[in-house]
């Protein structure tokens, strides 16, 4: 199959590969629910965990405003960005690793590859969160002249410099939870470290003093004691010890995750950079517009893919080694399809509500920025889509091809903005970023079709269309004089219209309703789901 993993045993090398009798006896055009059902079930156990994630923010988001001045939450704005931005670096792509050999790790015969494989992962991450945070700490305390940067910046700029090791193991922690499906598990720790982020640092704040470096020591203490958590129970199922750390594992981990850095950092500046080119072109009160309604549909994109990739690849590594090629293109094909019909009915029923959202959530004097809100909202659901041909490329480890992919689509982001910009507005930069998502999504799905090439049902994606665009005329002509009456009526009126005229033509439909109600009838994760092993 063209995917192998060599592994140590006994002085020789082993080779590791899937299944192929799987292949012969699943049938391409099976849909065997199973997996999907399971798709659809950790995703909504990660979609919840995100909405607590959400409501723990809005509650702290007034606290925190309130207890500190603008200029002071302009500080910790620009620390925390510093710091996500130092992350990527320090990860160096290892959590992409984590998600593609886990599998193959856990089912292998060699003795103590499990082992190997855990202790050289949390090794590597220590060592690459050290190598980077301690010289950024050397660089702001020792080398940065004191008139470039205050006292109390380079103060938080060490905290900075802990949070950068810490989260660096931490993403590693997420992630082994992330591809073993313990769902429940990533979710509490999720949870659980950010309610007491916010308890500890509020009660600091309070009770002793009202600063940016006392938000960051409060962050500093409860992440390390989260971290530090873990080692016991690694160290008792003997999943961690310095014995165990393998060097050629090492630089295969790296080999495979330094492209996927550069990916990610290109995807960040294609995430972001724009807003540069719209000031730079537009001015600030137009970069207020755009922000507002590029902020949403983020929200929205985040809402609906950030689930779904967490509970995809780990599935579809599983179907990889356990059951072969064939089944695993089947159930990337199948979840596209599901994806690209219910991304439709997203786009539908933003380009129905666009000016109530805006109104609503940013305020009516955003209200010049719903025109970008579809626009945007279709390239981030591209991007969204985009998922799946990744997931084959992944899957073939083509992570120098996908850093180029993104490279390509910054570029084509920076072109079109360049060219439009000073001649169409605010539309063009929405129309850059469309073009710009779009060229990446086909440019996946070009190379995915050479080595594992999904099936697109495009005479269904045609009929998703036409039934979305009557539903947006049918529904766009009702006029309701209030904004929330507005938003929940039309709203709701576009989604039971598009999925209803669906559910009547279209038997995939039909197939996700039923998939739908089989998960909730699971009970949100209330009944154990089968197969699903620890070894966090």
């Amino acid at each position: 199959m063209g995917v192998a993993l060599q592994q140590k045993s006994g002085g020789r090398a082993e080779e590791y590969r899937p299944d192929e009798s799987a292949e012969a006896a699943e049938p391409f055009d099976k849909k065997p629910s199973t997996e999907y059902q399971m798709l659809y079930k950790r995703t909504s156990h990660f979609l919840g965990g995100n909405v607590c994630l959400f409501i723990i923010g809005l509650i702290s988001f007034p606290i925190l405003a309130r207890i500190f001045s603008v200029e002071q939450y302009g500080l910790i704005a620009l620390v925390s960005s510093t710091i996500a931005v130092a992350v990527v670096f320090a990860k160096c792509g290892l959590q992409t690793y984590v998600q593609r050999f886990y599998k193959e790790y856990a089912v292998s015969p060699a003795p103590g590859s499990l082992r190997r494989y855990y202790s050289t992962v949390y090794l590597t991450a220590g060592f690459l969160g050290l190598l980077w945070s301690l010289p950024f700490a050397l660089l702001m305390f020792r080398y940065v002249p004191r008139r470039v940067i205050s006292d109390q910046i380079q103060v938080l700029l060490g905290f900075a410099a802990a949070l950068i090791f810490l989260r660096s193991i931490s993403s590693m922690v997420a992630n082994l939870l992330q591809v073993e499906g313990q769902t429940t598990a990533y979710n509490v720790l999720q949870i659980v470290t950010k309610t007491a982020t916010v308890a500890v640092t509020v009660l600091l704040l309070v009770t002793w003093r009202r600063s940016p470096e006392v938000f960051f020591l409060g962050t500093v203490a409860v992440e390390t004691i989260a971290v530090l958590a873990v080692v016991p129970y690694l160290r008792r199922k003997k999943m961690l010890a310095f014995t165990a750390f393998d060097g050629r594992l090492c630089r295969q981990a790296l080999l495979f995750g330094i492209p996927m850095m550069g990916t990610e950092i290109f995807w960040l500046i294609l995430d972001s950079g724009d807003r540069f080119l719209v000031k730079g072109f537009l001015g600030t009160t137009q970069l207020g517009f755009y922000a507002a309604a590029y902020n949403i549909s983020g929200y929205i994109r985040e809402s609906l893919c950030a689930p779904l990739v967490l509970a995809l690849f780990p599935l579809a590594m599983e179907l990889w080694v356990e059951k072969g090629r064939d089944h695993t293109r089947a159930f990337l094909s199948n979840s596209m399809n599901h994806f690209a019909l219910v991304s439709i009915g997203v786009v539908v029923g933003v380009s129905v509500c666009a000016s109530d959202a805006i109104n609503i959530v940013a305020s009516p004097k955003y209200y010049e920025a719903h025109q970008l809100l579809p626009i945007l909202v279709m390239g981030m659901m591209l991007n969204g889509l985009s998922m799946f041909p990744r997931s084959a490329l992944i899957i073939y480890k083509k992570t120098v091809l996908m850093m180029n992919v993104n490279i390509v689509a910054c570029v084509v982001n920076v072109a079109l903005n360049v060219a439009l910009l000073p001649r169409i507005g605010l539309l063009g930069a929405a129309i850059a970023t469309l073009g710009s998502y779009a060229a990446m999504a086909a440019l996946f799905a070009f190379y995915a079709h050479r080595c594992l090439p999904l099936s697109t049902d495009w005479q269904a994606w045609l009929k998703y269309s036409a039934v979305g665009v009557v539903t947006w005329f049918v529904v766009s002509r009702l006029e309701i004089a209030h904004m929330f009456p507005s938003l929940v009526i039309r709203g709701g009126l576009s989604m039971i219209l598009y999925f209803g005229i669906l559910s009547l033509l279209d038997t995939r439909t039909r197939e996700l309703a039923r998939l739908a109600m089989r998960t909730l009838i699971g009970g949100f994760g209330l009944r154990r789901m089968r197969g699903e092993g620890s070894a966090i």
